[in-house]
């Protein structure tokens, strides 16, 4: 699939690079033909304008008079002819025998006498005349286009062979970025394969136990309720298991879609929020005999989603707890740095570091810096990829600040204060 749509990516690139070089093309060679007949016709339209008659009239013979003061790049023949069509006189612009050009002159005059316009090309000699006429008759001016031909083909070849370049180091340009440009797809294909099969194990687990459960419910039909209540509190507990984790994952594969959850977003005073949550989570420190502390700068207000946010700093929290050390201790700090138009919210742990391969995937979803340690306390690694959501939302930022021995894990979240102009904009009220 990706070698596909590798190859799609290349060609559709150079299908558009193609017609944008033969667009330039054409262009570049309109403009130069345009150019260049303008001013051909501006010299023949002098010479007629300017015409002065140093031919002498013959009967049907040519004679090679000079028009000097029409000496321009281009070789313009002036004729006068009579209301006939019989040649009167001819001049030329450039010194040399006309002679030999006798019947191209004859039959190109011949045309332009002929046509209905006063101005055509005859494409057979490369020849472009300009006719004017006057009481006796008509005076003509051809002008010989054969070098503007040639330099437009010139033109042409020289923007064709230097396209084919162009288009050769685009090629290889191309090919190279192609790479490149469908790694997020390959990453997306990537991540959903993982997902899928991290999902599937997941769910696998609780629903081996919810049928071990129900095999040994059936195997004494006569048991009272009572007797049985292990299996049937086991069952429940598995089947909230099964459906914390289909709510995750529906939540984040909707934000994957594009289809964000309904935000609230009320003015909150978000000092209470947090306070609020380190509360719900003093007992359970207690019974685990971590010293939780919290230092909450008063009255800090923000635009958000009170619930939302409640479970991005629960997240944190809990995460908090699964990973600090016996006995360790947790600080949860809201400040407003001095000259900044955010609040940060700082949930620290002590406890072993996180390794340093490890922190580009903390955010991943199903990921678990230490595996053995989250199955044993729950969680299925999908808490912090929903926090980043949340945090995203209320356009702001959640990472991981520091990790170390001496000073231990930090995790921060920095939302925009109320006054902010990154600030979401509230709900109306109704």
């Amino acid at each position: 699939m990706l070698k596909k749509l590798r190859k799609q990516f290349i060609v559709t690139s150079m299908l558009i690079c193609i017609v944008v070089v033969l667009s330039g093309i054409i262009t570049l060679v309109s403009i130069s033909y345009s150019y260049q007949k303008r001013q051909t016709l501006k010299y023949m339209q002098a010479a007629l304008d300017n015409f002065v008659d140093s031919a002498t009239p013959v009967n049907n013979q040519y004679y090679s008079g000079n028009n000097e003061s029409q000496a321009v790049g281009v070789l313009l023949y002036t004729i006068v002819t009579d209301s006939n069509g019989n040649i009167l006189s001819l001049s030329v612009n450039q010194p040399g025998d006309i002679a030999s050009n006798g019947d191209v002159l004859t039959e190109c005059i011949y045309r332009a006498v002929r046509s209905n316009s006063d101005k055509g090309y005859v494409r057979k000699y490369s020849m472009r005349f300009l006719k004017e006429g006057f009481a006796g008759g008509d005076k003509i001016v051809l002008a010989d286009v054969t070098q503007e031909r040639s330099n437009l083909n010139f033109q042409i070849r020289m923007y064709l062979f230097g396209s084919i370049a162009l288009l050769a180091i685009a090629f290889l340009i191309i090919y190279i970025m192609s790479k490149r440009a469908i790694e997020p797809v390959a990453i997306s294909i990537r991540d959903q394969k993982r997902f899928i099969a991290d999902a599937s194990h997941e769910l696998k687990t609780p629903l081996t136990v919810i049928l071990a459960n129900n095999d040994i419910l059936e195997s004494d039909l006569n048991a009272t309720i009572g007797e049985r209540k292990k299996w049937v509190d086991s069952t429940k507990s598995e089947a909230n298991r099964m459906k914390q984790l289909i709510n995750e994952m529906l939540y984040l594969a909707r934000a994957d879609a594009g289809i964000q959850p309904q935000f609230n977003f009320r003015r909150i005073n978000l000092s209470n929020v947090v306070d609020a949550c380190v509360l719900t989570c003093e007992a359970l420190a207690f019974e685990n005999k971590v010293d939780l502390k919290a230092r909450i700068t008063p009255n800090v207000r923000l635009i958000g989603d009170e619930a939302n946010l409640k479970q991005v700093f629960m997240v944190l929290i809990e995460n908090a707890m699964k990973y600090v050390n016996p006995g360790g201790n947790i600080k949860v700090v809201l400040e407003v740095p001095p000259m900044a138009r955010g609040a940060k919210i700082s949930v620290i742990n002590s406890g072993t570091p996180i390794p340093e391969n490890k922190v580009e995937h903390l955010f991943d979803r199903f990921y678990r810096a230490d595996e053995s340690r989250t199955r044993e306390k729950g969680g299925y690694g999908l808490g912090l990829s929903i926090a980043q959501n949340i945090v995203e939302q209320h356009h702001g930022e959640i990472g991981l600040d520091y990790s170390d021995a001496e000073h231990g894990t930090c995790f921060a979240v920095r939302l925009p204060l109320e006054s902010s102009i990154r600030s979401p904009k509230p709900v109306s009220d109704k």
